[in-house]
């Protein structure tokens, strides 16, 4: 899983004016949420879940990350304990009513795979074939086609998951399946085309500064240098959601682990 990285952080000077506003329009539309998950929590009793075996939860967790929702992306949606535990509920139950549907739409997955890279070995190693090409189009297509069955199995799950959330989380949640970012937060902002480019090149700009850097000071100098390009690519909403994003992190991650561990615990093995 990806890590949050501290260096993403946005100097504290330049907005501290636009958390506070931020902060405040946004706990008022989130107060109810987090409040009705609490007294949902508060009034009934603890759910108990039957420990499940390591492949389970693996697969389970695999459905999480086909529907963007690792743990970073679970975590950037600011859940509260229950809501937490209500989304990986549902998952486990879905998997559990469709594990036999899953497992025959990955095994054609396999299959299509396989078969692909079949054709594609056979036309590497020769002797040049163009009889072999239309295979080859024909096999790929059938693993596009595998796949999207696939992808459309999980529309209901993700419905499902969509009615747990509050319109601002299910707005992150958007940004972060319809985004290209590959670390948190920046992968929860929904970017242009022209941002993209711009935090790439600086991400790449950064990683061959800090390799090279010879020192502390040169390491911290290059972490810098990426927080003030950043702050020049992003937008000031964009640059709000990073500061609220780093402000609920802690609780955040604190309340998927838990959840976590309650309803995906793994048997003794």
């Amino acid at each position: 899983m990806r890590q949050l990285r501290k260096h993403w952080q946005v100097p504290a000077g330049a907005l501290a004016v636009l958390v506070l506003g931020g902060t405040v329009w946004w706990r008022g539309a989130e107060a109810r949420t987090t409040a009705f998950f609490s007294l949902l929590q508060a009034s009934g009793t603890a759910t108990t879940y039957e420990p499940i075996t390591q492949l389970r939860r693996d697969a389970i967790l695999q459905i999480l990350a086909d529907v963007n929702l690792d743990r970073d992306a679970f975590v950037a949606l600011n859940v509260s304990d229950a809501q937490a535990e209500s989304v990986l509920s549902t998952v486990r139950n879905w998997q559990s009513s469709n594990e036999a549907l899953l497992a025959s739409l990955n095994n054609a997955i396999h299959q299509k795979v396989a078969a692909v890279y079949s054709f594609e070995q056979a036309m590497a190693m020769g002797p040049a074939d163009s009889s072999r090409e239309p295979a080859l189009a024909l096999a790929r297509q059938d693993l596009k086609d595998a796949r999207a069955a696939y992808r459309s199995s999980l529309v209901s799950l993700e419905s499902s998951i969509n009615a747990l959330l509050s319109e601002s989380q299910r707005a992150t949640w958007t940004a972060i399946r319809t985004g290209h970012g590959q670390h948190m937060p920046i992968r929860m902002l929904a970017l242009s085309d022209e941002q993209r480019l711009a935090v790439s090149d600086a991400e790449h700009r950064y990683q061959r500064q800090h390799a090279a850097a010879g020192s502390n000071d040169e390491r911290a100098a290059t972490v810098t240098a990426r927080q003030n390009a950043l702050d020049q690519i992003l937008t000031t909403d964009q640059k709000t959601m990073v500061a609220r994003y780093q402000s609920y992190y802690v609780a955040s991650s604190t309340a998927v682990a838990g959840a976590l561990n309650t309803v995906l615990a793994v048997e003794p093995s």
